[in-house]
């Protein structure tokens, strides 16, 4: 139709030229339009019968698809009426089995529990390491999801009688014990119950990670050690299960407590030691002053320059006529020079006194230097990073303190005994001038007496 209507424009349009065209030309043009309509009418009912036995195909299908789904529908209603039904007998059975097995459910949850208790008492038992088998078997018992059999039972029954007695036995066996340089050697390991176990003399800690023994990194005091070496019937038994062993190797020694002070550390230390022996040697040279002092009041008439006395007393008799005013001046000019010399290294020993403590406190500065240093790089998370900082601050004082001490005993010391030497000094040379004033008065009257 589309396509006459498109000629029958054209024709319109040439109308306007038909009076060029022939008659002849215009019946040819009417017959093609002709035919072409014919042709068209015939692919359009070509077309509508294609049309018609698709529909009818297309019905033929729903109708057999309708069938399908009344007997799907049927067998759906059947199966879900034998779902019913199931659910409502396993429902029966579910109660009927949680009746009959409400006492086996006891029984499971009490062996479970007892299990793993049992094994966490063996992990932390060094009981294990002599019964390298009795964890396993209880990680296996502990996998279990069904209810125990007597085997498993009676395999319970014995790792606990097994533990109880173990608990109370002190027992010698073979074992892998590994060293502090990192080797596993095999030794005679002697147990006391689940609390101590020794090797070649030495104690050992139990490691509760892989169950296994090794070497204290630090031994206890030498009487624990003694009494293992004396093999009597005494025995070290350490109630904490090994944590003071590990608690003492965490504890340093004195020497690491030394080095934690550092540098500043070191120099109290030095200036300490330094102040000491002078101490030390100023008490021994006053010692031996005192010595020749009371050998020389023994023979006062022999005066010896190799001590202060014997000195004043050279003065003396090297100036026997002097007036008493001048002979007075000259000896109390000797004692004064005898004071310095007595109080040789006491200015020292009193300024290292002074000294030590503000070392300590330079160190306490300088180690919260270092400690706020550190919070300021990686934060106050790690309360390790910054125990190195806090360390130094404490044990510098401490060293300073510890050293200041001794030293302020040293020259109270030494000073008292300085002073009783001046004493004693000041008191012969006073004794010399009141016999001196004795002679000069007894002299005169000599003389009188003679005339």
């Amino acid at each position: 139709m589309t396509f006459i209507r498109n000629l029958l424009l054209a024709l319109c349009c040439l109308l306007p030229t038909a009076s060029i065209a022939s008659q002849g030309e215009l019946n040819t043009l009417f017959d093609m339009v002709r035919e072409s309509r014919q042709t068209q009418q015939a692919l359009n009912q070509t077309r509508e019968k294609q049309f018609l036995a698709e529909q009818q195909l297309q019905q033929q299908r729903v109708d057999a698809l309708k069938k399908t789904l009344v007997a799907t529908q049927k067998t759906y209603k059947q199966q879900q009426q034998q779902v019913t039904s199931s659910a409502k007998l396993v429902e029966q059975l579910q109660t009927q089995l949680d009746e009959r097995t409400h006492s086996l459910k006891d029984l499971f949850s009490a062996w479970k529990q007892t299990t793993r208790e049992t094994l966490e008492n063996q992990r932390n038992s060094l009981l294990s390491v002599q019964f390298t088998n009795q964890v396993k078997q209880l990680n296996s018992m502990l996998d279990k999801q069904e209810l125990p059999g007597s085997a498993d039972l009676l395999a319970l029954q014995n790792t606990l009688q097994q533990d109880i007695t173990g608990t109370g036995q002190s027992i010698q066996f073979k074992g892998d014990v590994t060293q502090l340089n990192g080797e596993s050697i095999e030794n005679n390991i002697q147990r006391i119950g689940p609390f101590t176990a020794t090797a070649n003399n030495l104690f050992l800690v139990y490691d509760s990670i892989d169950q296994s023994l090794r070497v204290a990194s630090r031994q206890p005091e030498s009487p624990y050690l003694d009494t293992l070496e004396n093999d009597s019937l005494m025995s070290v038994i350490d109630p904490s299960r090994g944590v003071v062993l590990q608690r003492l190797a965490l504890e340093p020694t004195l020497l690491g407590r030394i080095q934690q002070g550092g540098i500043i550390g070191y120099v109290i230390i030095t200036l300490g030691i330094a102040g000491l022996l002078l101490a030390s040697f100023r008490w021994f040279d006053i010692g031996l002053l005192r010595l020749k002092i009371k050998q020389q009041l023994k023979e006062p008439e022999t005066p010896n320059t190799n001590n202060p006395l014997g000195r004043i007393l050279a003065v003396y008799h090297e100036n026997p006529k002097d007036q008493i005013d001048s002979l007075e001046v000259k000896l109390q000019e000797a004692v004064l020079q005898e004071v310095p010399r007595l109080d040789r290294g006491l200015g020292t020993i009193k300024l290292l006194a002074a000294v030590a403590p503000l070392l300590g406190l330079l160190g306490t500065v300088v180690g919260m230097i270092n400690t706020f240093q550190t919070i300021t790089l990686v934060g106050s998370t790690d309360p390790k990073l910054m125990a190195g900082g806090i360390s130094q601050a404490l044990v510098t004082t401490v060293l300073g303190l510890t050293m200041t001490v001794p030293l302020l005993f040293s020259h109270s010391f030494v000073s008292s005994r300085v002073r009783l030497l001046v004493v004693l000094l000041s008191q012969q040379s006073l004794g010399i001038i009141a016999q001196a004033m004795e002679t000069h008065q007894e002299s005169p009257a000599g003389k009188t007496h003679a005339k």
